[in-house]
């Protein structure tokens, strides 16, 4: 689902997932939110658990201004873009805690294959750069992949190199 808002997405997603046990069918859901991308705006309640010590914009903090920026200003605005960011992705961690509260209410959560990704990293000042689509530096290339397979032992693997292009046919594998 991509609606207008992640609210909107993360409220059709549990509607969606409400009336898998009456269609009898297979079931694909594929959420995506857009809390982690700019303009960030992230909710009162991610900035007072951070502590987030500025007020956001009403247009919401976006990066562009970046390079406008005098170098000596650039320190500053980075912190502010770090915290910025870490509430929106606590934005984003609690709507897809809803979306698994809901799977899990659906009683459907043992017959599910459940996979998280990010589709980039995001720099936020780091080696004097913003932004995503420039960088290849590890802070933008490296993305969470977590995935659930109902019946599988907990696996944990770090420091290995995946592809996204990888995700569609490793799903594929899963489900037979």
């Amino acid at each position: 689902w991509v609606k207008g808002s992640d609210a909107e997405t993360i409220a059709e997603a549990e509607a969606d997932i409400k009336r898998w046990r009456t269609d009898g069918k297979p079931n694909l859901l594929y959420v995506h939110i857009m809390n982690c991308h700019t303009a960030w705006r992230p909710s009162a309640e991610a900035q007072k658990a951070l502590g987030v010590a500025f007020a956001v914009p009403d247009a919401g903090l976006d990066w562009m201004d970046w390079f406008k920026l005098p170098k000596e200003a650039r320190p500053a605005r980075a912190v502010e873009y770090r915290q910025q960011y870490e509430a929106a992705v606590r934005d984003a961690d609690t709507s897809m805690g809803r979306v698994l509260d809901a799977l899990s209410a659906s009683g459907e959560a043992a017959n599910t294959v459940v996979l998280l990704h990010a589709d980039h990293g995001e720099a936020l000042g780091d080696h004097n750069f913003v932004g995503h689509n420039r960088s290849v530096f590890e802070e933008v290339a490296r993305v969470p992949l977590m995935v659930k397979v109902p019946g599988a032992a907990p696996v944990r693997v770090n420091g290995r190199v995946g592809r996204l292009i990888d995700i569609p046919p490793t799903v594929l594998d899963i489900v037979g």
